[in-house]
């Protein structure tokens, strides 16, 4: 058990090794939505990953949370947070601080800052 960086190599080099594998194609932008995205799914442009997995033949298990948009109000999000200076340098230094684990353009959600 374990976690890898999404690319496209790593999932080929899973799946071509009967490994099971959990991929969140929204990924963090999908789950910490922004002010008016409640119910909103984000997906990758490129869904490469089934591809692949069809062509090892692997299955596909769809699964979702419902209810997660209903637990609360979003007050101040990301958007009025790089607003306010001292946020946006501390949500710079978080984001070149933290580890990178989509390094490719396969994903649309790769160049998003992290949130506070």
């Amino acid at each position: 058990m374990g976690a890898v960086p999404v690319a496209p190599s790593n999932l080929f080099k899973l799946l071509s090794s009967k490994s099971h594998v959990l991929l969140y194609p929204g990924g963090m932008r999908e789950d910490l939505h922004r002010k008016g995205e409640e119910y909103k799914l984000f997906c990758p442009e490129q869904s490469e990953f089934v591809r692949m997995a069809a062509r090892f033949g692997a299955k596909i298990v769809p699964f979702g949370a419902v209810g997660e948009d209903d637990l609360g109000q979003v007050v101040i999000d990301y958007d009025d947070l790089v607003k306010i200076p001292y946020f946006m340098s501390e949500i710079e230094s978080l984001t070149n601080e933290a580890m990178q684990l989509r390094y490719s353009n396969l994903f649309f959600v790769d160049s998003y800052h992290l949130f506070l």
